[in-house]
């Protein structure tokens, strides 16, 4: 009989070993409920990692179809889809619904991240106008007043121009209409004698003194650049008198934005005293002045 009872107890046993084994498996196995103040942290993230991606232009986005963006950022939380998955269904069958609160949760710091990003884009905008204008350099300036045709005046030639950005002010008046695309002002980079890049800015009747602007941008440095105005002569035998005016003509030059960014940081860590020199400081051979200007008047 005690036979009997042993195997009874030792069979026992050993069901209940298999019993506790299946139950831990499939405690292991089984999706885990993930708690509400990180799934509201990663359907947060989620969404702007959705957001972020459809900014990336067509072109960038080619093969980047397949790529999944959340299994990361579940990871990061020690968690995978099933779970987030089962997390969503647990919720969604509660008498309180907390999906809705969830929800409301993350637009409300969705809408609080926003604010701050803005915030800091613009305190971003105005350190680089800070430092654009700090390093800007005007390299060349004529109060000249040109009275009528200029015919092709070129401005001084700038020699081994730095890559940036170069912008040509001016004051125009003129009273008469021309066919648009008569005046211009073009400019042409130059790498051994052979153009590189070539551009022109149409300007055309103003009655009032107005300032032009047109903006020069140089990726990489050339062995030129030069400037000039194309404003055709009326035919001898008009009687119309030509008052236009060009005076107060500029040429700023602007440092790559990544360059005045990184040099200003380095002026305000150590110092006022300017680390590196401005672009032309040591380049006064660097612009040739060639003003023989064809004009028909001049105050």
């Amino acid at each position: 009989m005690s036979f009997e009872k042993n195997r009874l107890l030792c069979t026992m046993k050993f069901a209940l070993k298999i019993l506790l084994l299946s139950l831990l498996f499939v405690s292991c196995n089984s999706p885990k409920v993930i708690p509400e103040s990180e799934l509201k942290k990663i359907i947060t993230e989620s969404l702007i990692s959705e957001a972020v991606v459809r900014t990336i232009s067509p072109k960038q986005q080619k093969g980047m179809d397949s790529v999944d963006i959340y299994t990361p950022i579940l990871q990061r939380y020690g968690y995978d889809l099933r779970d987030f998955e089962h997390t969503i269904a647990v919720l969604s069958i509660r008498k309180s619904n907390p999906l809705t609160n969830i929800l409301d949760g993350v637009v409300e710091d969705i809408n609080g991240r926003e604010a701050q990003a803005s915030e800091l884009y613009r305190r971003f905008q105005k350190f680089d106008t800070l430092a654009l204008n700090h390093f800007a350099d005007t390299i060349y300036e004529i109060d000249t007043t040109f009275v009528s045709s200029l015919g092709k005046y070129r401005l001084p030639k700038i020699f081994r121009p730095k890559a940036g950005k170069y912008v040509v002010t001016f004051d125009y008046t003129s009273t008469l209409d021309y066919r648009i695309g008569t005046r211009t002002l073009q400019y042409k980079s130059y790498n051994n004698n052979r153009v590189e890049q070539e551009n022109q800015f149409w300007f055309n009747r103003s009655n009032n003194k107005e300032t032009m602007r047109s903006e020069i941008l140089i990726p990489s440095r050339y062995d030129s650049l030069v400037i000039k105005f194309n404003i055709p002569k009326l035919e001898k035998k008009s009687d119309i008198v030509d008052s236009s005016t060009i005076s107060n003509i500029r040429i700023i030059y602007y440092p790559k934005i990544e360059t005045a960014r990184l040099n200003y940081i380095q002026e305000l860590v150590y110092g006022n005293q300017r680390l590196t020199p401005k672009p032309f400081d040591n380049d006064t051979d660097d612009i040739a002045d060639s003003l023989r200007p064809p004009f028909i008047g001049r105050r």
